[in-house]
């Protein structure tokens, strides 16, 4: 197997029709006459793979703080694969640039990596009528696990948080994929075409599942409201999905973790953004760092929640550094929490070790609370940490003097 970067890698853009031609009227010049500048969502490479015998095309859109924040240096980041690349890329890209920044954060930020389709009912639709004979589906799934993901882990900072995302045919290889192997915490199934092959994951979930004492994923299921068959139990999908559930209602697996909703209002083509969203939101459950208890908050709390969401989802998340940052300087202005937000300051310095930030807002902290020496000793750590950072120079002189 080999990672490159294919010849004429080209930025994934968003330019609709309408900008593109003001784009062109302007000759690449924007209104003041100064040049463009391009918004890039991501860069598109390929992999050649030994198991599908092909060169494989795929997207990244990195993280905004995965090079170049002072404050998030060296962190690793959860990886999303979404299926159907060619059609979901973008607008998953977009949805998790905004849920995971704005100051409150919803979830973490992730490194999402589009797969486009070469041969999609090839690669999606799982085979259980010959089992002699391998399907399409159980080599795609091989891709991704043997040559895929370890690729992905030697070229990005990455964690062992990974999330699958798919719609219909891709939905039904998610659920498949949900119910074979541990190589993903989360999964969001957008219309699943549960239907196929006479709804043949469902007569197989109970045996599948009962091969795991312990069950250590989650995965949301989203239902339109299809035009030609209305209703939560109409048509040949609507009654699949519903019997899907059913059977995992009925079934009593530890740590089975799974939620579905019907969405009456969007049907099998404009549903993906309203799951990805609400699915986001129950897989991250909990991410969202809890602004109306700050006045009750304390560090053991908090290292507690993300530590617990954290073992749900198979990697590090550390709380929201920066937040948490804020968290901490806003309690020093009271008085009588400064020793609280002390305790949360070395929270964020022991789970951010790399930037100078946090030190420097810790060493806030000991002067407030009169304790010189530690005081110095953290305004050396940041400067340690950022040697020519001026702001940490005159702070450690002005404690010094």
């Amino acid at each position: 197997m080999c990672l490159r970067i294919a010849k004429g890698t080209y930025p994934v853009y968003v330019m609709p029709k309408v900008l593109t031609l003001l784009f062109l009227s302007f000759s690449l010049f924007n209104l003041n006459g100064q040049p463009a500048t391009d918004i890039v969502i991501g860069r598109a490479y390929s992999i050649d793979s030994k198991v599908l015998g092909e060169t494989r095309q795929y997207m990244v859109s990195l993280p905004a703080s995965y090079q170049g924040d002072d404050f998030y240096i060296d962190k690793s980041y959860p990886v999303m694969i979404v299926l159907d690349g060619e059609r979901l890329f973008q607008l998953t890209a977009s949805i998790v640039q905004t849920m995971s920044s704005g100051g409150t954060e919803q979830i973490p930020e992730m490194i999402v990596i589009g797969i486009p389709n070469t041969d999609r009912s090839r690669d999606m639709l799982p085979n259980y009528a010959n089992e002699a004979v391998a399907s399409g589906a159980v080599e795609f799934r091989r891709f991704i696990e043997e040559e895929f993901l370890p690729a992905a882990d030697i070229a990005y900072r990455t964690t062992n948080c990974r999330i699958l995302v798919g719609h219909s045919y891709s939905g039904l290889f998610a659920v498949d994929t949900f119910l074979e192997t541990d190589s993903f915490k989360g999964f969001v199934a957008i219309d699943p075409s549960l239907w196929w092959d006479n709804q043949v994951l469902i007569k197989r979930v109970k045996e599948l599942l009962a091969r795991k004492e312990t069950f250590t994923s989650s995965i949301y299921f989203g239902q339109a409201n299809n035009p030609f068959n209305e209703g939560i139990e109409a048509g040949r999908l609507g009654r699949a999905v519903q019997a899907f559930t059913r059977t995992l209602d009925t079934l009593h697996v530890a740590g089975l973790r799974y939620q579905t909703h019907f969405y009456e209002n969007e049907d099998h083509y404009s549903i993906p953004l309203i799951t990805l969203y609400d699915g986001l939101q129950y897989l991250f459950e909990g991410y969202k760092f809890p602004l109306n208890q700050i006045k009750h908050s304390t560090a053991e709390s908090i290292r507690q929640h993300y530590n617990a969401l954290s073992e749900r989802m198979g990697g590090q998340l550390p709380p929201p550094g920066k937040l948490l940052n804020q968290v901490g300087l806003y309690l020093l202005e009271d008085e009588e929490r400064i020793a609280d937000a002390i305790k949360i300051l070395e929270l964020s310095a022991g789970s951010y070790p790399n930037s100078h930030i946090p030190y420097l807002s810790l060493a806030e902290g000991y002067r407030q609370a009169g304790d010189t020496e530690k005081a110095i000793t953290q305004y050396k750590r940041a400067l340690e940490l950022s040697p020519s950072n001026e702001e940490v120079k005159s702070r450690l002189a002005e404690l010094k003097n």
